[in-house]
């Protein structure tokens, strides 16, 4: 059947309208499939940063349990055994502050005799010079926390800085107590009263009953025959001076630990 020239444009006219509705169609079937494609990924991408997320947040959930429970581990440690220093370090305290005097009243009573002079001077008295009680407090906990970096797990700011600084403390009275009262023993006093032909033996077997059985201060018992001296005076005023910086320093430590010991107890409430 042949068609008109203007029917024939029609026609065509008509099926281009309908291969463009076609098109029209299966483009806008195209982008809702890629829509659909798309929130179906952004869903997808949002499902695995929760599930990461929540992962992380659950790790550090149990990061931060764990950290408390060893927190509160420390503390009850570091308690117990800042309980226990305080009383050793109250018992060295006064033992050295009997020694203190006994020294400063050998000193008075050697000051009071003409040097060349021979008096007996009570043992009670001299043995002073060799007792030489020593603070070694309980460190396992503080040690602990400081050599293994796990200080950090006690998030009082101040309290770790109490803790660190105790050590130093703990430092500054051992180099007297220890280091500097044993080196004036054996480079000073040994050396003086086996010069002097003193029979050291007796005087520290008489020290130990004096120290260990807490030999009452005002009773003279036995006595030593000195010769006073310039250099016996010296030798005593040393060992006065040692004991004096002794007693200065555990003082101090006194302090320091006693407040630290307040702020280990109110953390532990």
């Amino acid at each position: 059947m042949h068609l008109t020239p203007r029917v024939s444009i029609l026609v065509r006219q008509q099926n281009r309208e309908t291969l463009d509705s076609s098109e029209a169609h299966s483009r806008a079937e195209e982008y809702n499939l890629s829509e659909k494609s798309m929130k179906r990924r952004v869903a997808e991408l949002i499902t695995i940063f929760l599930g990461v997320g929540l992962a992380f947040l659950a790790e550090d959930w149990r990061e931060y349990r764990g950290d408390r429970a060893e927190e509160r581990e420390a503390l009850s440690s570091l308690a117990a055994d800042f309980t226990e220093n305080e009383k050793f370090l109250s018992e060295r305290l006064d033992d050295h502050r009997r020694i203190l005097r006994q020294l400063q009243r050998l000193d008075e009573y050697l000051d009071s005799k003409e040097d060349g002079a021979v008096v007996p001077v009570p043992d009670t008295l001299l043995v002073a010079l060799f007792v030489t009680p020593t603070y070694d407090p309980v460190r396992g906990t503080v040690d602990a926390l400081l050599t293994s970096g796990r200080l950090g797990v006690i998030r009082d700011a101040d309290l770790r800085q109490a803790l660190s600084g105790w050590s130093a403390q703990v430092l500054d009275a051992d180099e007297e107590e220890k280091t500097d009262q044993r080196a004036l023993l054996t480079d000073v006093l040994f050396p003086f009263f086996l010069q002097s032909e003193i029979p050291l033996r007796d005087l520290m077997a008489t020290s130990s009953d004096w120290f260990f059985r807490s030999v009452p201060e005002a009773v003279s018992g036995q006595t030593t025959t000195l010769r006073v001296s310039a250099g016996l005076k010296s030798v005593v005023a040393l060992r006065l001076s040692n004991a004096g910086r002794i007693v200065l320093e555990l003082d101090m430590l006194t302090e320091y630990q006693d407040g630290l010991l307040s702020q280990l107890r109110g953390a532990n409430r």
